[in-house]
């Protein structure tokens, strides 16, 4: 049987980690697709102008911009509304599974040459998980240890800063030189 063919290319892929690292709304839009119960077929830019968390934070002029940068990556197709339909964004590849990948929570369909001590390439076993509210992140900090942290669903992009400073502080031991 031959191998299953990726979901994502590794260029799309690039765009993806890059349209994450970049763009706040871009981050919001695939966190919230993340966090889906099921992947959806579309995406209308109503719905995402809707969606507690990101109403208010990000616009409808945004979520546009997002929908045909994604429209370029190949991951489906952005169709504007016309006579009475939405706008929205007609997925080819899986929603959740997009939103995973680009969070650096599910595995990458193309294999980590590097290992597991890449950082945010690696992998953690699955998804974040909702306990009490919260999601439940796990993520392979080594290969032999696994760290989990219990975070607020609608995380803002300040918060996850001031976390990532708080961890920077952490390390016992002084930095080489």
């Amino acid at each position: 049987m031959p191998p299953a063919k990726p979901l994502l290319t590794p260029k799309q892929q690039d765009q993806l980690r890059q349209a994450y690292a970049e763009d706040s709304a871009a981050q919001a839009i695939l966190d919230h697709l993340a966090m889906q119960k099921q992947s959806a077929e579309q995406t209308t830019v109503d719905s995402m102008e809707r969606i507690e968390g990101l109403a208010g934070e990000i616009t409808r002029e945004q979520i546009t911009r997002f929908f045909r940068r994604l429209h370029k990556t190949g991951l489906g197709e952005y169709q504007v509304g016309r006579r009475g339909t939405a706008s929205r964004f007609v997925w080819s590849v899986p929603s959740k599974r997009v939103g995973q990948f680009a969070r650096g929570s599910q595995a990458s369909d193309a294999p980590n040459p590097a290992g597991p001590e890449l950082g945010p390439q690696s992998a953690p076993p699955q998804g974040p998980r909702f306990v009490g509210g919260r999601l439940r992140h796990q993520y392979i900090l080594r290969a032999d240890l696994q760290v989990e942290l219990l975070l607020p669903a609608d995380l803002s992009p300040l918060e996850a800063r001031r976390l990532a400073r708080f961890i920077e502080t952490l390390p016992m031991t002084q930095p080489e030189e």
